[in-house]
């Protein structure tokens, strides 16, 4: 159900209402051209989004922020590294770029409207919050299946607000998908971490495998190559005497449920 509903159904008699993370992330993609060419500029952008406000405002605080595009409890997840909410800073790294409030970096941001709860909400928001620092983002909405016309065909704007699925929690099926410049679903065609990731590829051992992840997921981000933003949350409304089993990856199963 709509977001905006949990509290005043979970008010209801009989009813309970929940809003459950799951294994999707909510991120932006990003280009390493045009005008996010300048690792400032990409690295700006990230710094100046206050995802703890996006969570509260639009997913009542339930949707976890994140600073490497896994989701917590995920094997490439990485535990302590956090990539600050911090304007000022935003402001300096722009400088460096040539830019300020009074002469921002002007780019495209595309987003969906309805394909996901609150995404063109959460992508005006962000672009209210570039604002502040000297980031001018002209909003275009795009239909779902417009995104896969667009990014195979290298013609996705600087930042694209989107989400991502992966049942299984592999850091491959995140990262190395996302991030791979030779595989369809990346809008980043950076050298690096491609590179790393085609050998994490072909990498057997699943020790060595995870902790290359992990450095990748920590890199991708100090170099601006994706902006994570928060973990997914399934809203959720039940008869309060149905009882089910929570998967970590989303699914809702009938052969999980019961009645009390």
């Amino acid at each position: 159900v709509p977001v905006r509903e949990l509290e005043r159904l979970g008010k209801q008699e009989g009813l309970a209402a929940e809003a459950n993370p799951f294994t999707r992330l909510i991120l932006l993609q990003m280009r390493n051209d045009l005008a996010f060419a300048d690792e400032n500029v990409r690295l700006a952008a990230h710094h100046a989004i206050d995802k703890q406000a996006l969570s509260k405002a639009f997913y009542n605080g339930a949707a976890v922020p994140l600073s490497v595009p896994a989701t917590p409890g995920t094997p490439g997840f990485v535990e302590g590294f956090t990539f600050p909410y911090d304007p000022d800073k935003a402001v300096e790294l722009l400088a460096k770029a040539g830019y300020s409030k009074d002469k921002p970096v002007k780019f495209k941001f595309a987003t969906f409207n309805g394909h996901f709860p609150s995404d063109y909400d959460i992508a005006r928001a962000i672009a209210q919050m570039w604002k502040k620092v000297g980031i001018e983002a002209e909003l275009e909405v795009i239909e779902y299946t417009k995104y896969f016309e667009l990014n195979p065909g290298d013609k996705l704007p600087e930042a694209t607000l989107y989400i991502w699925d992966n049942a299984t929690g592999d850091p491959e099926i995140f990262t190395g998908y996302m991030l791979s410049p030779n595989l369809p679903f990346s809008s980043w065609k950076g050298e690096e971490p491609g590179k790393e990731l085609k050998a994490l590829f072909a990498e057997p051992n699943y020790e060595k495998r995870i902790a290359g992840y992990q450095k990748v997921n920590q890199m991708a981000v100090e170099i601006g190559a994706t902006i994570p933003l928060l973990q997914s949350v399934q809203t959720l409304v039940r008869k309060k005497d149905l009882e089910y089993t929570k998967y970590g990856n989303g699914w809702l199963l009938g052969s999980a449920m019961k009645w009390a």
